[in-house]
C-alpha cells in the first residue's frame, strides 16, 4: 500500500469551498504513481520496457468531498492481477478515519509499439505487496446505454489533457464531463473507457439523463467511434 497524507489546497477546491473534481481525480492519481515510482515500476521502467497501464474503468463512490485545508490521506493498493490486467483500489481518509471516497479500477497492461494488451510478467509486478478488494459496491465495468442522446458540442483535445503517454489522460474525460452536469451532490462516478484519444482529436459530447443520473458520451468523428463513457449519480 501506498499513501499521501495532504491539506486540500485552495486551487484543488469549488466556489463552494469543496474539493473540486480536478483536486479528487488528481490526487487519486497522484497516489498511484507515488505506488509505482516507490516500487521502481513506475515512467522509467514502462518506457524502458516499451509498456503501459490504461484504464479500462473506474468506479468511484462519494460519501463526502473534503473541504479546504482539510486534512486527508489518499491509500491505494492492488488487489489482482491477471494475464493482461490489473485490479486496484484507492481510498480518500479524514483525521477522523472515515473513507469519504472509495475508488475500484481495472487497468490493462499494453505493449506501447504494437498497442496490443502484453502479458504480465512477474518482473512486471515485482514489488507489489497485494491488498484485499476494499468492500464496496461491485458494478459492471460497462455502462448500460440508453436507447438515445442528445448531441451537445464538439470538443477537441488539449496539449493539458495529455498523460504521460501523449494520449488523453483517464481523469480529464471525467473532468471534463463533469461540465455537462448540474449542481448537485455527486454519490457516485463511473467510466467506461472505449478508445484512446490524441492531441488534437475531435470529441463529440452527447448526454442523456433520469432524475438522478446524467451519462455523457464522448465519440469520435464517425458514427459509433466511442471513446468513453461516463456517469455521474447526483443527490
Amino acid at each position: 500500500m501506498s499513501e499521501i497524507t495532504k491539506k486540500v489546497l485552495f486551487s484543488e477546491v469549488d466556489a463552494k469551498l469543496n474539493m473540486n473534481m480536478s483536486g479528487l481525480i488528481n490526487s487519486m492519481q497522484d497516489c498511484i504513481n507515488k505506488q509505482t515510482e516507490e516500487i521502481d515500476r513506475g515512467s522509467a521502467f514502462l518506457k524502458s520496457h516499451n509498456r503501459a497501464w490504461f484504464t479500462v474503468s473506474w468506479n468511484i463512490e462519494v460519501k463526502r468531498l473534503p473541504k479546504l485545508s482539510e486534512e486527508i490521506t489518499v491509500k491505494t493498493w492492488a488487489y489482482g492481477f491477471s494475464v493482461v490486467t490489473g485490479e486496484r483500489n484507492v481510498i480518500i481518509t479524514d483525521t477522523d478515519g472515515n473513507d469519504i471516497v472509495c475508488a475500484d479500477s481495472h487497468w490493462g497492461y499494453m505493449d506501447v509499439e504494437s498497442q496490443r494488451p502484453a502479458k504480465i510478467t512477474d518482473e512486471d509486478v515485482e514489488g507489489y505487496v497485494m491488498g484485499e478488494r476494499y468492500p464496496m459496491e461491485k458494478v459492471s465495468r460497462k455502462i448500460k446505454l440508453p436507447e438515445s442522446f442528445d448531441y451537445v458540442e464538439d470538443v477537441w483535445v488539449r496539449k493539458e489533457d495529455l498523460d504521460f503517454n501523449n494520449h488523453m489522460s483517464n481523469g480529464r474525460y471525467i473532468i471534463n464531463a463533469y461540465e455537462y452536469v448540474p449542481e448537485g451532490k455527486v454519490k457516485r462516478i463511473s467510466i467506461d473507457y472505449k478508445k484512446q484519444c490524441k492531441y488534437k482529436d475531435k470529441l463529440c459530447v452527447f448526454t442523456n439523463h433520469t432524475d438522478n443520473e446524467y451519462i455523457i458520451k464522448f465519440t469520435g468523428k464517425d458514427d459509433g467511434d466511442d471513446r468513453a463513457v461516463v456517469l455521474f449519480e447526483i443527490e
